[in-house]
């Protein structure tokens, strides 16, 4: 059965869920694979909730940037509600430890969307969003620090989690990002 094999798309480094989208006559009748997995999702033949651990579960594996890109992609029109996202971030903030920066921005995005809507988690945020500042570029450690400002407004008790965050933003080799994690 087809359909019991489609997880294995989500194991092997595949380019399937890049849209490479076709444009003839008609390409509102075009359906790619996410397309197609969307669709199948929301006429219950396949599991949305599997889909979607499957889908975070690829984005952090060790796959091509442009595989990942797929995943994104996928993840993106698979169009998630709040609650979901919210009720599923800690794949979201594991997602923060990748190497791979494109990754990292993809978490922050979808942390801060639950930060701005008071529904992120403070504590979890904080405890891991330390290995970003391993990244070369600034722009991942200085939405951290920005998302950590926010959360400690919020969640005052959380200060000492940000002021150890902070601290270990020092050791960035930007002069901004040490700027920011200072001020």
């Amino acid at each position: 059965h087809l359909l019991e094999d489609v997880w294995r798309l989500f194991e092997v480094e595949t380019f399937v869920f890049q849209s490479v989208r076709r444009y003839d006559r008609h390409p509102e009748h075009y359906e790619d694979w996410p397309a197609t997995l969307v669709a199948l999702s929301q006429s219950g033949h396949l599991d949305r909730r599997r889909l979607l651990d499957a889908c975070r579960q690829a984005i952090g594996a060790e796959f091509s940037n442009a595989a990942i890109t797929g995943f994104i992609y996928l993840h993106e029109r698979l169009e998630l509600t709040d609650d979901e996202i919210a009720a599923g971030q800690g794949p979201y903030l594991e997602l923060l430890s990748s190497r791979k920066s494109h990754v990292v921005t993809f978490a922050l995005d979808v942390l801060g969307g639950l930060e701005k809507d008071s529904r992120l988690d403070g504590e979890g945020f904080l405890n891991n969003a330390k290995s970003v500042f391993g990244l070369k570029p600034k722009s991942q450690p200085k939405a951290v620090l920005s998302l950590a400002a926010k959360i400690v407004k919020r969640q005052p008790e959380l200060v000492p989690q940000a002021v150890e965050l902070a601290t270990e933003a020092l050791t960035h080799e930007s002069v901004d990002v040490q700027e920011q994690a200072a001020g």
